[in-house]
This record gives structure tokens, sequence and C-alpha cells, in this order.
């Protein structure tokens, strides 16, 4: 379970504590923040332990330097919409990967599936196709990096390209870039809707599905994709390339991205 997956349960159990003993209005604010707090403390001190056993190179080494970038996938090249959907699981998080099918809506062809393990020292994601072959992998720069700096290589440990994102405009409205593997700054990803982002800031605790949408743009401010949430109980959001017939994203990572929207926002 997520950072937020384990606040919102502390919360909800300490709602039904208070149903039992009278609280005034502020008593009961006070007492949910101090379980919030309290479970905040403990995934800290969990990953602590484990920075401490493991090392902070557990997350294996550090792919080459911007350079040439890694060969392309065909198999995903030539497709433009994708399907991001979030599976239930109790502890971590898995993703599955799919084209789209006509209706804009479901899966169609699996592309691969991605498993995030929770109290990651130093946050690791690996994409695998149904043949086991590794689609991408994705790694933190740094250990609790607090901006969000993230690799994307392929199954060779060659470079696809690195995500950002950007800590001081995503106090208040959340922004990536998208840098391929040259070193080249291709997109950035900002939440479309400024009114949606405060929102979603101020009920985020809460299981509310809010509309979370992104939109891409090429470094001269062109329209180059988007990753759309669909109103679903469950997060899935549809990647959608389209607009970038010159095949600037490498598809690999754009899913990384969509990935990324969803599980490295509270980090």
């Amino acid at each position: 379970m997520s950072a937020a997956g384990l606040a919102v349960a502390a919360i909800l159990g300490a709602a039904v504590l208070m149903d039992q003993v009278s609280f005034g209005l502020v008593d009961r604010y006070l007492f949910a923040a101090l379980i919030a707090f309290g479970v905040a403390g403990f995934q800290a001190s969990r990953m602590a332990v484990r920075i401490r056993r493991q090392g902070p190179d557990a997350a294996g080494p550090d792919p080459p330097p911007p350079g040439e970038a890694a060969a392309r996938d065909p198999a995903l090249d030539g497709v433009d919409r994708f399907l991001v959907a979030e599976r239930f699981r109790l502890i971590g998080d898995r993703y599955e990967l799919s084209t789209v099918a006509a209706d804009g809506r479901t899966a169609a062809e699996p592309v691969g599936r991605v498993d995030r393990a929770a109290f990651q020292a130093r946050e690791r994601l690996e994409a695998f196709a149904p043949d086991a072959r590794l689609v991408f992998a994705l790694k933190a720069e740094r250990i609790l990096d607090v901006g969000g700096k993230y690799q994307v290589t392929d199954y060779r440990a060659e470079r696809i390209g690195e995500l950002r994102k950007l800590f001081a405009e995503s106090l208040v409205r959340s922004k990536w870039e998208v840098w391929d593997g040259t070193g080249a700054l291709v997109a950035t990803a900002q939440e479309r809707s400024l009114r949606l982002a405060l929102a979603r800031r101020l009920i985020d605790i809460l299981p509310v599905p809010i509309p979370y949408h992104f939109d891409l743009h090429a470094p001269d401010g062109e329209p180059i994709g988007s990753v759309l949430r669909l109103r679903t109980f469950r997060d899935r959001y549809v990647l959608d390339l389209s607009p970038d017939s010159g095949r600037t994203i490498d598809r690999r990572l754009g899913l990384a991205l969509a990935v990324a929207l969803d599980g490295l926002q509270d980090r």
C-alpha cells in the first residue's frame, strides 16, 4: 500500500474510533492529523532501516551518461495510444500496460506489467512484457529525491531517456520534463486544469476520483500528447501520443511517464 493509502486507512480508523468517543470538531481534526503523521514517521523509519541494510546503491548501477540513445522498440514505436491500469495489491502497486481498444477506454493487446514495491529506499520500477522481456526500467537518481529525477533504460541498460519532476512548479500544478537518451528536452507534461489541481491538493487524502489530466507539449509549445484519467474508481489512464507524428518521444519513455504520473507523484 502506498503512503497515501496508509494515511487514508489510518484516518478512517481514527474516524471509527472517534465515533465511539466524544470529540469536538477541532479535536477530531487534530487527532486525525496525529495519526497521519504517525504513519508517515513509521514509513520513514522503515525506509531508513532499508537504506542502512542495503546501502545507497541497492537499486543497482547507474545507467551511462547521456550520449547515444537506446534503439527504439519496433513493436511499440508504431503505437500511439496506450492504457495504463492500476490493479489492487495489498502492498505496493501494480500497473498493467496495453494498447487501447476501439472504444478508447478498454485494453486491447497487453504490452507489459509494472510491479512497484513498497518502502523503497531508491525508487525503481520495471516493466515486463508478457514474454518476460524487460520493456523498460525506471530508477531514481537519488535516495528520497524531493524534486525527482528518474532514468529510463532498456533491457541492455542503455538510456531511453530521463523524467524530471519540477518540484517548485509542482507545488501548485504538477509539471514534469521529458528528456530523450541523447540528453535533449523533448516535452513537458503539466496538469491541464489549475482549478482541478488545487482541488486535488485539498482533498488528495481522501479516495475521491478527480479528473487528473496532463498535457504534453514540445519545447516550441506545440501539443505532442496527453495523459487522461478515465472516470473509474481505480486509477486508469489513456496515454495518447498521436499528435507526435514525428515519433519524438520513445513510446517506452511515454509509458514510463504515465506510470510515474500516478505512482511517483507523492514522492
